[in-house]
């Protein structure tokens, strides 16, 4: 089944049914679209790609559901998309999505034909240090399409966010090179899909761009941190010499009396 989505007033969008074999789905998600900044990369990882490439398995860094099944580790293609199998690369344009065809099962930024090996970074990296609030982002930076230069390169990132299983999708600088281009997330059977209108297998470029989609399963809790210990000042430790000092002398003083 397939899902378009429209945008409406504000940054909401909502979705109309297009063809519907089911009413029932594995999970369902809602599509917001904003602008945003890229996260910066604490300690990222590089991942070297050829041209036409998939590279994996690379661990997420925690549990993670996609249209209703828990995945650990994903796969990355030099072509704009990640996936939670070790699919095709996706060679040469991006595919109308949903499609029974390979790659599914995936989480497409910008997906079309690009060639690392002509210049930028692909990267991933765990952001976050409490357990149950961080996110795993893999980067494309200033990647370009295959036969590079002169052409522009592109920079984007996907975002997963543990507990929540939020997908965000970032495109600080989006640029077409005149081929089809696809964002959006399909599931593993390649019959569902959620994209946002104008952006599936078609022409389109986007500058400082976000999506979330959002499936509104919340699967865990961030962990509470343990409270800091307060940090002693010197005044603090003042008083607290000026009070022991004075036990001692009034300590001194009673045993005398009592003598």
């Amino acid at each position: 089944m397939s899902r378009l989505f429209t945008l409406l007033a504000g940054p909401i969008l909502a979705f109309s049914s297009l063809f519907m074999a089911s009413s029932t789905l594995a999970q369902p998600y809602t599509i917001t679209q904003d602008t945003a900044d890229l996260t910066p990369l604490t300690a990222p990882t590089a991942v070297s790609l050829a041209d036409d490439q998939t590279a994996g398995p690379f661990n997420i860094g925690f549990d993670f559901n996609f249209f209703g099944t828990t995945y650990s580790e994903f796969w990355i293609s030099s072509n704009g998309f990640i996936a939670f199998e070790n699919t095709s690369n996706g060679c040469c344009s991006g595919q109308l999505i949903p499609n029974s065809g390979q790659p599914n099962n995936m989480i497409a930024a910008f997906y079309e034909d690009y060639d690392p090996p002509e210049g930028g970074t692909v990267s991933y990296s765990l952001e976050g240090n409490i357990v149950g609030a961080r996110s795993l982002i893999i980067e494309f930076d200033q990647i370009y399409p295959w036969n590079g230069p002169p052409k522009t390169p592109s920079t984007w990132q996907i975002k997963l966010q543990e507990c929540t299983n939020i997908i965000e999708i970032h495109c600080e600088s989006c640029v077409s090179d005149g081929g089809s281009h696809t964002q959006g997330i399909e599931n593993a059977a390649g019959d569902d899909a959620y994209f946002v209108a104008g952006r599936n297998s078609t022409d389109f470029s986007l500058t400082d761009d976000q999506v979330i989609f959002d499936p509104d399963l919340v699967t865990c809790q961030a962990e509470t941190p343990e409270p800091a210990l307060p940090v002693p000042t010197l005044g603090t430790l003042s008083a607290l010499l000026m009070t022991l000092v004075l036990l001692i002398i009034g300590t001194i003083v009673l045993r005398r009396s009592a003598a």
